[in-house]
């Protein structure tokens, strides 16, 4: 497609998601702190005493503080709220951090930055520091935190147990040299981890679990609920030049994962084939009991892509994946990609589709890319089309499964636009739309 073309097209989908990057770069300040001992910081060389010294701590209105080691929230059951136009920043640490063993912290209405620091906000350690599920902080809230603009790896890095974001907002994260970046990332982290609303922009993944190594032995992210948050990616990048972009949300490592009520757009081919979600286990990860459920996701250059398990080791127990409901769209023809719902390789355990409305552009629906067997693999009432080859297994076309290498293959009560004869003579239980 010619460029310019492109970028008209572009430019009409981000008129459209400017007023909500507009809406949400207003910090809301949360609940009201309740009444009892506070300190009010009224001088941002006051933060970090009042921070060891634990309680609440107020920032009074329109104050910043800046301190080039970043802030500590070092003492357990503290809490630092801003209270209308606050900034916490720092030069070479992150603006904000919970070290290891310090529960019970609450953050609340701030906008923070890290202007020499690949980290804006960091819960825990991702290092020797942090080896037991112990020692990984407790009880952690972060409410209402933006960052806008950050040029590093990532904002927000949890490796904690217990932990809340609630309404939280990152916009233009991406790496000047091109590593790969994240607003949230998830590693170290027993679980469970809640990520409720918020809108979430970066140039790699906009939110990712694990592709590093767990340092806390058999321990990995369970217990991950992504409720009603936007993943996306500013479009101004894309054009040459821009940095790479990835995939919206990846999951190389996580157990008991529900992902609902969400809407990710606007990821294109660079980097990576641009798609919404990645369930790939990487890194001695797995990811298991995953669950998709009435999401919304548009002009992407792929959708699902899912592998069965760790390319360096098979050992560890398959991919589970179920998506239910929800609306899925490609948009090859402006982000490129495969344009396809869904690539499996590396034999997942289980992918079961149910009810969803699903538009595509690709050549393939399914594409099982790969001769690795796969124990389930579903697709009911869902209402799709069909593309050059509908289903494809292990180079196969138009359902063909003789191979028998989907041990249980179910599709049943769809509605199927365009498909060819010889997939409706496999499977008449559908309703075909020419």
């Amino acid at each position: 497609m010619n460029p310019d073309t492109i970028r008209a097209h572009c430019d009409a989908i981000d008129v459209l998601t400017q007023a909500i990057r507009d809406e949400l770069l207003t910090v809301d300040p949360g609940p009201e702190p309740e009444p009892g001992d506070e300190t009010l910081v009224t001088d941002a060389d006051d933060l970090q005493v009042a921070l060891s010294a634990g309680g609440t701590v107020l920032l009074v209105p329109e104050l910043t503080c800046v301190c080039a080691g970043g802030y500590r929230c070092d003492a357990p059951t503290t809490t630092l709220m801003g209270q209308g136009a606050n900034t916490v920043g720092s030069d070479t640490a992150p603006a904000l951090e919970v070290p290891v063993d310090v529960d019970g912290i609450e953050i609340g209405a701030l906008t923070v930055h890290a202007l020499d620091y690949s980290v804006v906000l960091r819960i825990g350690r991702n290092d020797d520091a942090q080896v037991t599920v112990d020692q990984a902080p407790r009880g952690i809230t972060l409410h209402g935190i933006a960052s806008d603009g950050h040029r590093g790896k990532r904002v927000f890095e949890i490796n904690g147990a217990d932990v809340t974001l609630t309404e939280c907002y990152v916009r233009d994260c991406y790496d000047p040299g091109n590593q790969d970046s994240q607003a949230i990332w998830i590693g170290n982290a027993p679980g469970p981890v809640v990520v409720e609303g918020g809108y979430f922009e970066a140039a790699s993944e906009c939110l990712m679990v694990g592709g590093d190594s767990m340092k806390i032995p058999g321990c990995r992210p369970t217990g991950i609920t992504i409720r009603g948050a936007t993943f996306t990616k500013a479009l101004a990048w894309h054009v040459e030049g821009g940095p790479p972009v990835k995939n919206l949300l990846e999951l190389k490592d996580g157990h008991d994962v529900l992902i609902e009520e969400c809407d990710l757009s606007n990821c294109w081919q660079s980097a990576q084939d641009g798609y919404a979600f990645m369930f790939t286990p990487t890194r001695g990860g797995s990811v298991r009991n995953v669950v998709v459920r009435n999401c919304r996701v548009s002009n992407v250059g792929g959708i699902v892509n899912i592998t069965g398990v760790d390319a360096d080791d098979r050992s560890l127990p398959r991919t589970q994946v179920a998506i239910y409901g929800g609306e899925y769209r490609t948009n090859k023809a402006a982000m490129g990609g495969s344009g396809r719902f869904c690539l499996i390789g590396r034999g997942p355990e289980s992918f079961i589709v149910e009810d969803a409305y699903i538009r595509h552009d690709g050549s393939s629906f399914i594409d099982v890319g790969d001769s690795d067997p796969i124990d389930v693999l579903h697709v009911i009432g869902c209402d799709w089309n069909y593309g050059s080859y509908g289903i494809r297994i292990g180079g196969a076309n138009h359902g063909d499964n003789a191979a028998g290498q989907i041990r249980e293959l179910v599709i049943t009560g769809n509605t199927i636009t365009g498909a060819h004869s010889t997939f409706r003579d496999r499977y008449p239980d559908n309703t075909y739309v020419d």
